[in-house]
């Protein structure tokens, strides 16, 4: 090898991804090493720093809150076509396996039975839900994808080292990591051949519009969120890309016998839901009280078989990590073959050979607990620490494994300041198809500076599979099809905060600037806004639109990590103009972004008649505001209305013209005659319910009304009616929001499950 790669060595007798590769796979790290990229350390990490970048500029981040920046290695993981195919027949036939189980478990319980699976593995699991038994989804497989993930060991030999199955993380991250290395190795991707990820995405939306309970030629499929949390990025991004909007448990309600979407019209029946609730927290009804933030019902409709929820409640039984002991047993007496991709070689403490091993081995062996999901290093104990644990097991052998720790393979990675090998892990994916199951040519590596232990430290690493020399699609193939017009209550009431928030950011920025200017002429500010309280605002918008990720292009998203750089108060300002334009001219002007809108023009309402009323009373109400103040060029500088007043303004009194500018002119989009125009425009187009307030339509007739009937001559003359007419004004505007949120969103409360409901009365 050439260059850089050429001086890498990795520590150890383990095995290395680059150094022991053959084939094709060594002759593709030789191309990556001869590329002029990667010639120089200076050139490496300046790789290292274009996909950190990337990463900010589209808003990937990670944690709960979306508060850490995702950790994204340049370098990939290679594999050869050989080896893939390989893992590929192994991966799929351990989700048959899988698969059959789940059915098995949840239905006949033959394998509890003939003593295949000891009963305390499945029974005595929290994963086991049994409010779930009998239920079965439309299609040939109940379980609809599977997550593996596998490690090499020192020999070469890879291995599962857990399964997940109730919900599918880290899907969404590996494409959003395989379009950024891409970008930033993009020679290196065109001239090497890869598999390429779209078609997996394709075939995974084919099969979930292919599983409703009834055939439909355009089924309703959504993903379900908590509510309380929130889409992660992981779960948004893998919406997006496969065109299924996000919903949360409130937006959801069982009535007449099937689950409902509540949307912004009537109510939408759910035909397939792609879960990403856990299990135990999914429904109040026939769970425990962990699942308050669920849906009240949705065991009962998914048992029903009126819709198709995947993967099905209680899949997460199969993730008990005592299961990989026997699914080789498992398998011979389903389908008469040996397995051919092992398991992490693991003892189940519930079997008395085994639970004596363990406990007589714990200082060289990692102890999971299957009822919490605890992990521990043996070897990190103390003598007292290790037979404290001995005390537990041997009471309660079956909640205990004990797993053989494996030297995991490692992978050049870069490093702060070098090529560093790194234990990395790869968590597989797939899909059911046909009689068997289609495993994603790739997956999402992770890399732990120390093996087995996983942290906020971990990087991730995108996984390269070659083709063997087939031809490849030129680009990442797309689903098949979109989201079409469904919008979730949920979502409508995200867009309208997000819309808010914009335009509430922008009051707080324009109000720090004229505390400045009044700084530099010496004169005191009554704003009081503090840099506090603009980082605030623009956390706020942050937050806020990744609540609303499936509706902002990439280039909104650059524009907001821009926003969210340290900049001088101008420069921001400058940053959420930028937003503000891309949001107006890239997004698609339906219904989603109305709702936007109406957020903003409500709130820019607001804004203007709170500080009209500020700038009135500041100057006293017994005197004339004079057109050449300061008080008057701040508040329309506030406005951004200074230049057009000046213009309109050169022999006028100062307050006829501040009305007709701000308050009257239909031209301005700044003032309330405008706003509320808009409003009214927008309602026009949503759909109306009743509500126990006033219709928002009346209201904005009421408010433009008092408008028209404003008189210029006598209020101008009277400070006492200007400030009247302002807080009649304002009180108006906080009505009117009342009144939408009650209409609009009104039924985002967690409704009692009822049988009997008609499905049109659901939104309402």
């Amino acid at each position: 090898m050439p260059n850089l790669l050429a001086n890498y060595s990795a520590d150890g007798p383990g095995h290395d991804e680059m150094l022991q590769a053959q084939g094709a796979a060594k002759e593709a790290w030789e191309h990556l090493a001869g590329l002029a990229g990667l010639q120089s350390w200076s050139s490496l990490s300046s790789r290292r720093d274009d996909v950190v970048s990337l990463l900010a500029d589209q808003g990937v981040r990670s944690g709960a809150n979306l508060t850490r920046p995702w950790q994204l290695d340049p370098l990939p993981v290679v594999l050869d076509s050989v080896e893939w195919r390989r893992l590929e027949a192994g991966l799929a036939q351990r989700s048959r396996v899988l698969d059959a189980i789940l059915t098995d478990l949840y239905g006949p319980r033959n394998l509890l039975l003939e003593g295949v699976l000891p009963a305390e593995i499945i029974l005595g699991n929290p994963g086991f839900i049994r409010a779930a038994d009998g239920t079965r989804v439309s299609g040939d497989h109940q379980l609809f994808h599977t997550s593996a993930q596998l490690a090499r060991n020192a020999d070469g030999a890879w291995s599962v080292l857990s399964d997940s199955t109730d919900l599918l993380p880290g899907l969404g991250y590996a494409m959003a990591d395989r379009r950024a290395v891409t970008d930033v190795l993009a020679g290196a991707y065109r001239s090497i051949s890869v598999h390429r990820l779209g078609p997996f995405f394709q075939l995974f939306r084919q099969r979930l519009d292919e599983i409703p309970p009834t055939p439909s030629d355009s089924p309703t499929v959504v993903m379900l969120v908590p509510g309380k949390r929130g889409a992660t990025f992981d779960q948004a991004y893998l919406a997006d890309t496969l065109g299924v909007p996000i919903v949360s448990p409130a937006d959801l309600i069982v009535a007449d016998g099937r689950l409902w979407l509540r949307t912004l019209g009537d109510a939408e029946p759910v035909d397939v839901l792609l879960r990403h609730l856990p299990s135990i927290e999914s429904d109040p009804v026939d769970l425990t009280s962990t699942a308050a933030g669920g849906v009240p019902g949705l065991i009962e409709a998914a048992h029903s078989g009126s819709v198709s929820v995947v993967n099905p409640i209680g899949a997460g039984v199969l993730e008990n990590p005592a299961l990989l002991t026997y699914l080789p047993r498992v398998c011979r007496h389903l389908f008469g073959e040996d397995l051919l991709l092992p398991s992490t070689v693991t003892y189940w403490c519930g079997e008395r050979s085994m639970g004596s091993h363990v406990v007589a081995n714990l200082e060289r062996l990692v102890v999971t607990s299957t009822a919490s999901g605890e992990t521990v290093n043996g070897w990190d104990l103390s003598i007292g620490e290790r037979a404290d644990l001995a005390t537990e097991i041997s009471a309660t052998p079956h909640l205990w494994v004990g797993q053989e720790p494996l030297e995991v393979s490692t992978t050049p990675s870069v490093g702060s300041n070098e090529l560093t090998p790194f234990p990395t892990t790869i968590h597989t994916f797939a899909v059911a198809d046909d009689d068997s199951y289609a495993v994603m040519p790739g997956g999402l590596g992770s890399t732990s500076p120390q093996p087995g232990v996983h942290d906020n430290s971990d990087i991730a690493k995108d996984v390269w599979v070659l083709t063997g020399g087939s031809p490849v699609p030129a680009l990442e193939g797309a689903p098949a099809r979109g989201r079409g017009g469904v919008l979730a209550a949920g979502s409508a009431a995200n867009l309208f905060d997000f819309g808010t928030l914009l335009e509430r950011a922008e009051g707080v920025l324009r109000l720090a600037r004229n505390q400045s200017n009044a700084a530099e002429r010496s004169e005191e500010s009554d704003d009081q806004v503090s840099m506090e309280d603009v980082a605030a605002s623009l956390d706020g918008v942050a937050t806020s639109a990744h609540q609303v990720r499936d509706h902002l292009t990439p280039e909104a998203w650059r524009a907001l990590a821009a926003l969210e750089q340290p900049a001088p108060i101008a420069q921001h300002l400058v940053n959420l103009s930028a937003l503000s334009g891309v949001i107006h001219e890239s997004v698609l002007h339906d219904r989603s972004w109305s709702l936007l809108m109406l957020g903003r023009r409500l709130e820019r309402a607001r804004f203007l008649l709170q500080t009209f009323t500020f700038t009135v009373e500041s100057v006293g109400r017994d005197r004339p505001i004079p057109a050449n103040s300061a008080v008057v060029a701040d508040f329309l500088r506030l406005h951004d209305s200074l230049l057009t007043f000046r213009r309109r303004n050169q022999f006028r009194a100062a307050l006829p013209s501040l009305i007709e500018l701000l308050l009257l002119s239909r031209a301005n989009p700044r003032s309330l005659t405008y706003c509320l125009q808009q409003v009214s425009g927008i309602l026009e187009e949503l759909p109306s319910h009743t509500a126990p307030d006033a219709a928002p339509r009346d209201l904005v007739a009421e408010l433009q009304t008092v408008l028209a009937e404003v008189n210029l001559r006598e209020i101008t003359h009277e400070h006492e009616e200007l400030a009247t007419l302002l807080e009649q004004l304002m009180s108006g505007v906080h009505r009117l929001a009342r009144a939408i949120r009650q209409q609009q969103f009104g039924s985002l409360v967690t409704a009692l499950w009822t049988a009997e409901t008609d499905g049109n009365e659901v939104a309402q």
